[in-house]
């Protein structure tokens, strides 16, 4: 007996130990802005939350909306602003619980139908009425299903790696990547809030890209900054139960009527090719 009040004694204080270690608190957005908002974003308050976006190219020209996926940002698109924009009106945003934009109101319950009004709100403000639509991942997820929900509002569809398939063929977040998984635990995730360690950060980011060259230590600190902004970690534990609980089987995606463009990575362990090739 004594033995085992000894290891709960060691058990108890290495986890203290831990919590003092690598205890983060929420940090302002305003401390944040100088250092991530991109040439062409500014805010916009849309169902109760600042949206940070960003714009670029001709005005004139056919509008592009970029979606991101968890715990991603608009930066994620860099890449394509800088290739579109000769071409395109390209606009990304930080969707609601990630990036500078942080969480929906206290209390508000995270939704695709919440999202889409967001993009909607977008929309009307840049006087944009109809938009190719992109998205990767969970804002994969989120595309096809605004092109159900505003099918007069898409041109056309693109799907990079696209969330949303049922539950026997998606594999979960959770399930390959252990700060998703820990996210989730009803004990551990509130301690999750608070507590962030940078390591597991970097792990993930480097679970999620084939090419480990890519993760450079300003990735990571990029990944790490915005994921501890005010309200970003207890809002990522309400959108993983979101992606968990929403999967769609492939009759429901069948209904997508606007004309789509698909797009895989051949070695995504997030989202397998074979469920590109489902969809």
């Amino acid at each position: 007996m004594n033995a085992f009040f000894k290891c709960l004694t060691l058990l108890i204080c290495f986890a203290l130990l831990f919590v003092l270690m690598f205890y983060k608190q929420g940090v302002p957005v305003s401390e944040l802005q100088a250092q991530y908002m991109q040439p062409g974003s500014d805010f916009l308050t849309v169902e109760g939350v600042n949206v940070h976006y960003r714009v670029t190219g001709r005005d004139s020209a056919p509008v592009v909306v970029l979606l991101h996926g968890v715990a991603s940002s608009l930066h994620t698109w860099n890449g394509w602003h800088q290739e579109l924009s000769s071409d395109f009106k390209v606009i990304s945003l930080d969707l609601p619980g990630f990036g500078l934009t942080g969480p929906f109101p206290q209390g508000t319950v995270y939704s695709f139908e919440k999202y889409i009004q967001v993009i909607d709100g977008l929309m009307q403000y840049l006087n944009v009425e109809k938009a190719h639509i992109a998205g990767n991942s969970f804002g994969g997820g989120l595309a096809w299903r605004y092109s159900l929900a505003r099918p007069a509002k898409v041109d056309k569809l693109i799907l990079l790696d696209a969330a949303g398939l049922a539950d026997q063929v998606a594999h979960k977040l959770s399930d390959i990547n252990i700060g998703f998984f820990l996210s989730t635990l009803p004990l551990i995730k509130r301690i999750s809030w608070f507590v962030t360690p940078k390591f597991l950060v970097k792990a993930s980011v480097r679970n999620v890209y084939a090419d480990q060259s890519l993760v450079t230590n300003e990735l990571v600190s990029r990944y790490y900054d915005l994921l501890t902004r005010e309200g970003n970690r207890r809002a990522f534990s309400s959108i993983l139960s979101l992606t968990r609980g929403s999967h769609a089987n492939s009759d429901l995606i069948r209904q997508v009527a606007v004309p789509t463009f698909i797009m895989w990575g051949l070695k995504d362990r997030l989202h397998p090719l074979a469920e590109g090739e489902i969809f």
